[in-house]
């Protein structure tokens, strides 16, 4: 399975930090802007050479199209056309396909104001109008460009190219489509993946009854399996009676029912903890290291005497160290946990481990509207006999 598979999830999931997630967006729209800008400081001072483009176009497109003077015009004429004024007052398109400046005002209101701006974020992305298929394929015929400037008799690395006014300003044309089109194809996605995710905390914030919420899903589905027994899901599948030689984590081992979460950060985020827990457990992970880290966020250790229960050293026992990690855990701002167990007995199940036995399982699973879903945790509760079929991802 490839990754991009397990990207594209049917399951709308919420991200784990609503927050750092909003601020990231805005650098995003920020940087694609800047790119937008600096397409449009290209393509003015070059908008004469569209005629000798467009021959380029020609040439190097060749029978890739069945229409290639349409799409040739496309990509050298009408797109010069749609971005020279494209965040201009007189010409709104790009900004009604792409609307970057709104989604940033949007995005910005709900870190100031709160989750009541959540739906102008969604009202805005849903209020933007595709791209034309022409311009798409536009995009796609700008990759000829270079080999038809050969075969119309330009050779590359040709010193006289650069005499040549026409040639210099079809190719900082060239140059400024190329800007643009990755500009709008980042925009695009950031689009997507805005709607995706604060849908998702729309989606929940919004629902009447907070313990009966549940994500719109499938009748099958992806869903993640984070575990210290891949090697063993893998070779033998789920089975109905949990071995006497396993403890899951799950409500400290003592769940009938298997979590399956369609968050794959939450599954690599528990695999991560697992992996750090046995570490621990192996001398290769010592308090040392975890005070350096509480140190480097800056973290106050006043309150770890509380829950470790002894003053902390740089060489605490193992299950003092556990205990020492997993407070920086409930501590820290920039890692989550949502792997809650006991340190102990995390310890004791991971002694016969190899971190080759720790990872992640994709599983195509059977849902029902009826089935058990917790929403903190982003999962599903599901018995054994709903697994379809399991694929080891990490």
């Amino acid at each position: 399975m490839r990754y991009k598979e397990l990207i594209s999830e049917a399951i709308a999931t919420r991200p784990s930090n609503g927050t750092l997630f909003i601020q990231n967006r805005i650098k995003e729209i920020d940087a694609i802007l800047a790119q937008l800008r600096h397409a449009q400081q290209l393509i003015l001072p070059n908008i004469e050479g569209d005629s000798l483009l467009n021959q380029f176009l020609r040439y190097g497109i060749g029978e890739h199209f069945s229409d290639r003077y349409t799409v040739a015009n496309t990509a050298s004429g009408s797109l010069p056309d749609l971005i020279k004024n494209s965040y201009s007052d007189d010409e709104m398109r790009v900004r009604r396909q792409l609307p970057l400046v709104d989604l940033r005002r949007a995005l910005a209101n709900c870190l100031e104001h709160g989750a009541t701006f959540l739906k102008y974020v969604m009202s805005t992305i849903d209020g933007a109008a595709p791209f034309d298929q022409d311009y798409l394929d536009g995009f796609t015929a700008l990759d000829y460009a270079s080999a038809g400037a050969e075969e119309y008799g330009y050779q590359p690395d040709d010193p006289a190219n650069q005499e040549d006014e026409e040639y210099v300003q079809a190719m900082g044309l060239l140059q400024g489509l190329l800007v643009f089109r990755t500009a709008v194809r980042q925009g695009v996605a950031l689009l997507a993946r805005v709607k995706d995710k604060i849908g998702a905390i729309h989606a929940f914030r919004s629902a009447y009854d907070m313990d009966k919420f549940r994500p719109e899903h499938g009748d099958v589905e992806t869903l993640y399996h984070a575990s210290a027994f891949c090697t063993e899901l893998v070779r033998d599948g789920f089975q109905a009676a949990k071995p006497e030689d396993r403890r899951g984590l799950g409500n400290f081992g003592e769940q009938a029912d298997i979590s399956f979460t369609h968050n794959l950060e939450i599954a690599f985020t528990i695999t991560r903890i697992l992996k750090e827990m046995w570490m621990i457990g192996h001398g290769q992970l010592n308090s040392g290291q975890i005070l350096k880290w509480i140190e480097t966020e800056g973290i106050d250790k006043k309150g770890f005497y509380v829950h470790v229960g002894k003053d902390i050293t740089t060489n605490m026992s193992p299950v003092d160290t556990a205990k020492l990690y997993r407070t920086y855990l409930s501590l820290s701002k920039i890692r989550i946990d949502p792997c809650m167990t006991y340190p102990e007995r995390t310890l004791e199940m991971l002694q016969n481990r190899t971190l080759k036995d720790i990872g992640v399982v994709a599983c195509k699973v059977r849902l029902t509207q009826k089935d058990k879903y917790l929403v903190g945790e982003s999962e599903f509760r599901l018995p054994s006999d709903r697994v379809i079929s399991i694929k080891r991802v990490l």
